[in-house]
């Protein structure tokens, strides 16, 4: 027997889902099926609770797919944390740095700048970004890579992202 958190009812344990390594969820399958229809959001001057159903969602949705909106939340983020976007990029600049050896000669530091020039030239054959990628990540979890023309591939943003910082075969 569980209670659960959202209806406050006493159900058995075959009413909630099941996580994969810790028991059940706190709420029970009808009160997560009832949540997944509204989001909740909360005012921020007046601190109260509202809701936007599933249809005002779409709604919002196509009207920002229609005027080319698609990553508008994306862009508020990017203006209200420079800071985090600045330490980001300076990070990343210092683990290239690291990972470029210097024995690397001038003609493969040339190769390395030839794979990002390809990319943009060839972007008008893929609807996505095409980005310069490592093939053994620079910061992997059992492997770091290293920033060397036999290191580097060039994938879709989409390929990049579902690689992450993994070795695939």
């Amino acid at each position: 027997m569980k209670k659960c958190r959202v209806c406050k009812e006493i159900k058995i344990e075959t009413d909630f889902y099941k996580r994969k390594k810790y028991g059940y969820y706190s709420e029970c399958k009808q009160c997560s099926k009832n949540s997944l229809k509204n989001i909740y959001k909360f005012d921020s001057k007046n601190k109260k609770k509202y809701t936007i159903t599933a249809e005002k969602r779409k709604e919002y949705r196509d009207k920002y797919q229609r005027e080319g909106k698609n990553y508008l939340w994306f862009s508020k983020w990017k203006q209200n944390n420079k800071g985090k976007i600045s330490a980001y990029r300076a990070m990343r600049r210092t683990k290239l740095k690291q990972a470029t050896p210097i024995w690397l000669s001038k003609e493969q530091q040339y190769e390395i700048t030839e794979y990002y020039i390809i990319a943009k030239e060839l972007q008008w054959l893929s609807d996505d970004e095409l980005q310069v990628d490592h093939i053994v990540p620079l910061c992997g979890e059992n492997v770091c890579g290293l920033h060397v023309p036999w290191n580097l591939q060039i994938l879709t943003g989409k390929q990049n992202r579902k690689k992450y910082n993994k070795i695939v075969p």
